[in-house]
């Protein structure tokens, strides 16, 4: 009994040594699907907010567009971020228990790597969150800030001056 119970030992760091390598690179995917996705969405910004400074923009309703598709795709980033993140602070609960801790604390788990990236990914969500209120910003501008249209009256075409 003593020998499984020794090679059960033996196996525990293996089995961390697993996980943690499974949780880092669960951890670099999401960076790398952060990074392009939060690049992608402040090139587009930047684009909108050149155009509605010069006053390039004639047409609101594509700002609109684009402003809702980005919006819905940051919420839905959030989603699975917090998800991810309720993975990772999961797996820090196992790490506990199959170290044999009795308390088990989400904040100071058994592998320090799940709590730090629970928290990275909880900052990567105030991110997208940030975002979608940037983007609502863009798009109240844009409505609001709209150069006057031009009109076809007597009184601007210079006939009555």
């Amino acid at each position: 009994m003593t020998l499984a119970a020794d090679k059960s030992q033996e196996s525990t760091p293996a089995r961390q040594q697993e996980a943690h390598a499974y949780l880092r690179h669960n951890m670099q995917i999401w960076v790398q699907w952060f990074s392009f996705f939060v690049t992608v969405n402040y090139v587009a910004l930047g684009w909108f907010a050149s155009d509605i400074t010069h006053h390039k923009i004639e047409d609101r309703g594509p700002l609109i567009v684009v402003a809702i598709f980005f919006s819905f795709q940051c919420v839905l980033g959030i989603w699975v971020s917090r998800r991810l993140r309720t993975w990772f602070i999961e797996t820090g609960k196992q790490g506990d228990t199959a170290s044999g801790n009795d308390e088990i604390n989400p904040i100071r788990s058994g592998n320090p790597s799940a709590s730090f990236y629970a928290f990275a990914v909880l900052l990567g969500c105030f991110a997208l969150s940030s975002i979608v209120l940037i983007w609502a910003v863009l798009s109240y501008l844009g409505v609001t800030h709209a150069p006057p249209a031009p009109s076809a009256g007597l009184f601007d075409s210079g006939l009555l001056d």
